[in-house]
Order: structure tokens, then C-alpha cells, then sequence
């Protein structure tokens, strides 16, 4: 496998249910699959990565920030995650209500690790609510415009003529109205 670049945050999904042959239904595939935690290295899959020498241009490598897990089967299930805390670097096991710190890291590789979360180590975002700082990493057009859309100044004024034009359309009750109004 080769790629030419890489994104800032990868989703790998494991493929964890098979047909079999002749059947309508899917059987659940429970092999052990070893993941990295901390240094998933990627560097020599990138081609862009490598120069005329075929040495390095640098090391591009991810860490594990997220798992979601499968229990169960095609006909029922259940759900449930691990996800790293970014302010004290603890895993946490979030299961419907019940969340639980896990003590040793390597309790997140599963059998029923079922999509895999990572992010590349050089990325950082500026804060929780900008787009800009993955709209500059990205090289997708699509995503670029998209995000594009909801950071621009243009947007809201899109918001306010939309709003201008809904006021507009809007008649007054036809009877006697109040002239207070209460909550009650």
C-alpha cells in the first residue's frame, strides 16, 4: 500500500463481520488485532515522503486517541469506547452511562475494537472551534469549501437576509390579540 499524503486525523475501520458463502447471513470476526497506542509510523507508505535517494523526508507518525468497540453480533449488539482525555492524557472507557478510568493503557486493544482513531503527531488543533487550523492541513477541495462555508463572514450575512425575508412572509393573527404577554 502507498499513499501520497496524509491527513491530520485517520479513522481506520476493521473489518470485523464476513458472509458466508451461500448464506444471507454475516458472521462476526473476533480475531485479536494488535494496534499501536502510541507510535502507529506510517512514513514509509507516503510517497511524497521520500526523497530522490528513497531516504526519508521525515517522520509522519500518529497517535491513538479514540476506539470504538462492537459486542454482539449482526442481530444485536452493543457499543461501547475508549477515548483518550487530552488534558490529563488518561483512557477512559465510556460504556452507556458508566464511565471508567483505565489504568493500563493496553486494556484499549480488544477483540472487539471495531474503528480506530488516530491523530498525526504534528497536528494540533487551535482551538475547539476552528476549522481554519485543519482547513490549512487538508488537501481535499471538497472539505476545504465546506469548511470554508462555515468560517467565512459571508455566512452570516447569508443568516440575516434569510432571517429579513422569513419576517417578511409572516402575518398578524387574524382576532383579538393580547397586548401582554406572560409565561406561565
Amino acid at each position: 500500500m502507498e499513499l501520497y499524503s496524509t491527513p491530520p486525523i485517520l479513522l481506520i475501520s476493521l473489518k470485523r463481520f464476513k458472509s458466508g458463502k451461500g448464506s444471507y447471513f454475516k458472521d462476526k470476526l473476533e480475531d485479536a488485532v494488535n494496534f499501536p497506542i502510541d507510535h502507529l509510523d506510517i512514513s514509509d507508505l507516503v510517497i511524497s515522503n521520500k526523497n530522490p535517494d528513497g531516504s526519508r523526508k521525515k517522520d509522519i507518525i500518529y497517535e491513538l486517541y479514540a476506539v470504538s468497540n462492537h459486542y454482539g453480533n449482526m442481530g444485536f449488539g452493543h457499543y461501547t469506547a475508549f477515548a483518550k482525555n487530552p488534558l490529563d492524557k488518561e483512557w477512559y472507557d465510556f460504556d452507556d452511562s458508566h464511565v471508567t478510568l483505565v489504568r493500563e493503557p493496553t486494556k484499549v486493544v480488544t477483540e472487539a475494537a471495531y474503528n480506530l482513531f488516530y491523530r498525526r503527531k504534528d497536528f494540533k488543533f487551535n482551538n475547539d472551534h476552528d476549522f481554519a487550523s485543519i482547513k490549512h492541513t487538508c488537501d481535499f477541495e471538497e472539505f476545504k469549501l465546506e469548511v470554508a462555508h462555515y468560517t467565512a463572514p459571508k455566512a452570516k450575512e447569508e443568516a440575516k437576509t434569510d432571517e429579513e425575508s422569513a419576517q417578511k412572509t409572516l402575518t398578524a393573527p387574524s382576532g383579538p390579540v393580547d397586548d401582554e404577554m406572560t409565561d406561565n
